[in-house]
């Protein structure tokens, strides 16, 4: 990370630069896996300001040892299907998706 700092024994906290970093690193992947999940841009980005914000707030309880990028996706997901505008079927639309995806790769990669 850019500017992180560290105090020892994995010491880790996030400061304003640290956050805006990671908030300039990671927002728009993690808005476009939640629109992907809503199908509702708006609705998408509101939950992804939510999380960030959570983040902020939690800024204390996180080490070196922290996965923030995972901690981000999980907790938009969680946040995505416990939301009013979560559909199932989206979940299912999504690895539906990525199976023939792998399917259609895996059979292009057995032509050649």
């Amino acid at each position: 990370m850019q500017s992180t700092q560290s105090y020892g024994n994995d010491a880790f906290v996030i400061d304003e630069g640290n956050f805006s970093y990671l908030f300039d690193k990671y927002y728009a992947a993690v808005a476009f896996f939640a629109n992907r999940l809503l199908k509702n841009r708006e609705r998408a980005e509101d939950i992804v300001s939510e999380v960030f914000f959570t983040l902020w707030q939690k800024r204390a309880e996180f080490n070196a040892e922290t996965p923030i990028k995972a901690f981000l996706y999980t907790t938009t997901r969680q946040t995505c299907f416990g939301s009013d505008q979560a559909d199932f079927s989206a979940q299912v639309e999504i690895t539906r998706s990525e199976v023939l995806r792998e399917l259609y790769y895996r059979q292009q990669t057995h032509k050649q």
